[in-house]
Parts: C-alpha cells; sequence; structure tokens
C-alpha cells in the first residue's frame, strides 16, 4: 500500500508541475496581450486565465497533492517496525538426571 501511495504521490506532484507550468504561461501571454498557449479565447479575446479550465485543473492538483502528501505522511507515522518477540527464559533449571 505504502508503494501505491509514493507512486500516486509522484504522479501527481507531474501533473501538478505541468499543469501549474501551462497556466503560468497563459498567464504571461495574457498580461503581454498575446494570444494564449492553449485555447483560451472566449469570442476572440484572449479570456483571463483565471476564468479557464487550466487555472481550476491546477488548482485541483494542488488540492490532490496536498492530499496525498497528508495520506503519506500520516502513513509514515502510524507504520511502525514490528517489535520483535523476545522468547521468555524458563527459570527453572531443565530436569536433568543427575548421576
Amino acid at each position: 500500500m505504502k508503494k501505491i501511495i509514493k507512486i500516486q504521490f509522484f504522479v501527481i506532484l507531474v501533473g501538478m508541475i505541468f499543469s501549474w507550468s501551462a497556466f503560468v504561461i497563459d498567464l504571461f501571454n495574457w498580461l503581454n496581450f498575446r494570444n494564449c498557449a492553449a485555447d483560451c479565447e472566449i469570442y476572440g479575446n484572449p479570456a483571463n486565465p483565471f476564468l479557464t479550465i487550466g487555472f481550476y485543473g491546477a488548482a485541483f492538483f494542488t488540492l490532490a497533492f496536498f492530499l496525498n502528501l497528508l495520506m503519506l505522511l500520516f502513513n509514515r507515522k502510524n507504520h511502525k517496525e514490528p517489535e520483535p518477540e523476545v522468547e521468555e527464559i524458563n527459570k527453572e533449571p531443565a530436569n536433568q538426571d543427575i548421576i
């Protein structure tokens, strides 16, 4: 289970980095009065990048990343190594016939 959470963590991390980088590119293009890199035009005018699906996707990836991070930290905190079982030492000597 811990391996699946780590794989999920890295997949969401890559998705979050990609979505925020795409959003930042669209934001810089919009601030410089250029066309958007993605399809974010409304009626021929560049749309506000904060009102596009790219921003919402980046926000949800960030939310999923932090929830996964909490899951990973919670799993690490509650995961304890099993203690080795210690056999009780027999206090009575073994029955040996003394000749």
